[in-house]
């Protein structure tokens, strides 16, 4: 089965332009380049087989203010709000089943939380002001233990084979309070001991941001902000990776420009912001072009960049939150961009829906992608 899983993570990457063994400007060996292109003629709205939703329950346990990360796991959701400070969890219908809400200074509980993951068993909470690694059961929030981190990391994800995989980017301006190497990356065993460092980072590297992290099924997306790179892993272990490349031609960052943040938004630079999110063939890629972000969508099967309509929002897809089996999932927050969406085309949802957005209910967008064959 591991095979297989192998062959079907790998198969996404066929359509690729193939560049081999060569190194980028951050001195990164390349394995594969996607060509940007603004303005395609294909769609996106062709690759939307259809659009459900998820009513998420409103109760006073299940309240949260933003989505800073989303997981799809286990056949529950777990969304996380880290302003304040919890995680809260429903199943696949939207029903609430609970949430971990434990900031303070006992023993099961943190400080913070930077960030999170979900396997099959767990749920790992980062504290980096104690330097903690929470462990809470992914059933029930049960406090399970928890792991000394040996450095400071901002996101976390899991490998099948029991390991972590760890990310940090430097502030600019800030310090760290002890040494560490410095790596974008930490792969560490299930007690939070460094087996291998990766990708080197210097201080003029340019911002940080929320989620370094997106998965799938078999697979592990890895991205800085700014890079025009992001790296794929195999969920089995770290052992497996490809390097992908975006380019933007003309519009990329010069070398010279991309630590500073103001010249590349005066200049209309193009990056990648968000980190890309796979699904199936596809691979959402969140762009910024000067004081703007986009969502593209790049088709793996016919090797290019599609669109959403300039004219229209009927099946417009805005960057995903995570995907989830053959589904791009995003969060329609509430009721006035529902109906900004719909008066420009977008299809109405059922009245349920509706009058659940009305109430202040916070819905899930699940696209279906493949395909349409007319």
């Amino acid at each position: 089965m591991k095979k297989a899983n192998s062959i079907l993570w790998f198969s996404v990457f066929v359509f690729i332009a193939c560049c081999s063994k060569v190194k980028n400007e951050e001195n990164v060996r390349i394995d594969r380049t996607i060509m940007f292109d603004r303005f395609p003629d294909s769609l996106i709205a062709t690759s939307v087989r259809s659009v459900d939703y998820i009513l998420l329950e409103d109760v006073k346990e299940s309240a949260f203010s933003e989505i800073n990360k989303l997981v799809m796991k286990n056949g529950n959701i777990y969304i996380g709000d880290f302003r304040n400070h919890k995680i809260v969890v429903f199943d696949l219908a939207g029903n609430f089943k609970f949430a971990i809400d434990r900031k303070g200074r006992g023993p099961q509980e943190y400080l913070e939380i930077k960030n999170f993951a979900v396997d099959d068993h767990s749920i790992y909470v980062i504290d980096n002001y104690r330097h903690i690694l929470y462990v809470y059961d992914s059933r029930s929030g049960k406090y399970l233990n928890k792991k000394k981190l040996p450095v400071v990391v901002w996101d976390v994800e899991c490998f099948d084979n029991g390991d972590f995989l760890f990310a940090f980017a430097p502030l600019p301006g800030g310090s760290l309070s002890g040494k560490q190497s410095p790596h974008r990356l930490f792969v560490m065993d299930s007690n939070c001991r460094i087996k291998r460092r990766l990708f080197t980072y210097s201080e003029e590297d340019p911002i940080g941001k929320q989620t370094y992290f997106s998965t799938t099924e078999d697979r592990i997306v890895f991205h800085s902000c700014g890079s025009d790179v992001f790296t794929v892993f195999s969920k089995n272990n770290a052992d497996t990776m490809f390097n992908i490349a975006v380019d933007f031609g003309p519009n990329k960052i010069p070398r010279d420009s991309r630590g500073d943040i103001h010249a590349i938004n005066e200049n209309g630079y193009h990056y990648l912001y968000g980190t890309p999110v796979m699904c199936r063939d596809y691979i959402a890629l969140e762009v910024s072009i000067g004081d703007f972000l986009d969502c593209f969508l790049y088709d793996g099967k016919n090797g290019g960049i599609t669109v959403n309509s300039a004219e229209s929002s009927f099946k417009c897809l805005w960057f995903p939150l995570c995907s989830y089996n053959d589904k791009y999932v995003c969060f329609l927050a509430g009721d006035d961009s529902y109906k900004s969406l719909v008066a420009d085309g977008f299809e109405r949802a059922e009245p349920v829906v509706e009058e659940h957005l009305v109430n202040g209910g916070g819905v899930l967008v699940l696209y279906t992608m493949g395909t349409i064959h007319n």
